[in-house]
């Protein structure tokens, strides 16, 4: 773990009760950039900065460990140690009861990994209302991995995927199944379905 992230995972093991959210990001200069410079101006949000295999997996495992934060965002521009850093991650955070948000922004998927491995997220967590994943290109494969792991929930209120590059074709039809069990039944929950900026077209919009 770099330096920077010593106050915010003192105060995420000590369960701090005026966190709401923590922000995952590979590159520190990006959101010292994009926060004006002051990661600690706003006192409910916690900023982490793994690093190597050890980092990445202490992070999960203290985000899997807290019950206070409701809201997890990850930003990350590229994963040091690649897929199995956030394998060991997830492994972590899977744990966590508390967050009702999750949120993937501007980074490549790696395949759509990461919805791999946060399915028993989605699946175990009773809380988790609020899926979004913005300006990040899923592929065939990512979407497929999405769908997957979307099956795996009927809770969710809102999803929003936007300017991922989905495409019309079977696996967004693979996706629209999933999102059906969230809409459709006798007890559904979705009542906000973000798709702007992908490539679906009017026959996309159709089978939706």
């Amino acid at each position: 773990m770099t330096e920077i992230t010593a106050p915010s995972l003192r105060r995420l093991m000590e369960n701090d009760p005026t966190l709401d959210e923590v922000r995952v990001s590979s590159n520190y200069f990006f959101d010292v950039a994009n926060e004006g410079g002051f990661l600690n101006s706003v006192p409910s949000i916690a900023y982490v900065f793994p690093r190597g295999a050890m980092g990445w997996k202490m992070a999960g495992e203290i985000i899997g460990n807290n019950n206070s934060i409701c809201a997890l965002a990850i930003r990350v521009a590229e994963i040091d140690g690649g897929m199995k850093n956030l394998e060991a991650f997830f492994n972590g955070v899977n744990r966590n009861n508390s967050i009702d948000r999750i949120s993937f922004s501007g980074w490549d998927m790696g395949g759509g990994a990461p919805f791999l491995f946060m399915a028993s997220l989605l699946e175990n967590n009773s809380n988790l209302t609020v899926l979004t994943v913005k300006g990040s290109p899923l592929g065939n494969d990512g979407v497929r991995l999405l769908a997957s792991a979307l099956s795996s929930t009927h809770r969710l209120e809102s999803i929003s995927i936007n300017s991922c590059s989905i495409e019309n074709g079977e696996p967004f039809e693979e996706l629209v199944a999933a999102l059906n069990i969230n809409r459709v039944g006798h007890d559904p929950t979705l009542n906000c379905l973000d798709l702007c900026w992908n490539n679906i077209g009017r026959n996309g919009c159709a089978i939706l």
